[in-house]
């Protein structure tokens, strides 16, 4: 948990985070965190990867170095850069 003082008062937040599959291959996760060492006053984030590890979209905002919140859906595979495809791996059927 952190505390935090704001305009004169005491904020807490506890971290949390979790993780829900939501198809074979992906995965939603999401993250919420207290104050911190938070460079930025505020920042706003959208980011998509593709044909890269775990490729996917992610969502993070961050406001007055007192919270962050982060979204994030993204592949459990790995990619194959020599065959510019996912790997498959033996445990994996295609």
């Amino acid at each position: 948990m952190y505390t935090r003082k704001f305009m004169g008062h005491d904020i807490c937040l506890t971290p949390t985070w979790g993780d829900v599959q939501i198809s074979k291959f992906k995965s939603f996760e999401y993250q919420f965190d207290g104050p911190g060492s938070y460079e930025k006053n505020f920042e706003c984030k959208l980011r998509l990867f593709s044909k890269t590890d775990h490729a996917g979209v992610s969502f993070s905002f961050s406001m007055f170095k007192l919270f962050m919140i982060r979204f994030n859906i993204h592949d459990h595979r790995h990619w194959d850069f020599e065959n510019n495809c996912w790997k498959v791996y033996d445990h994996q059927e295609r």
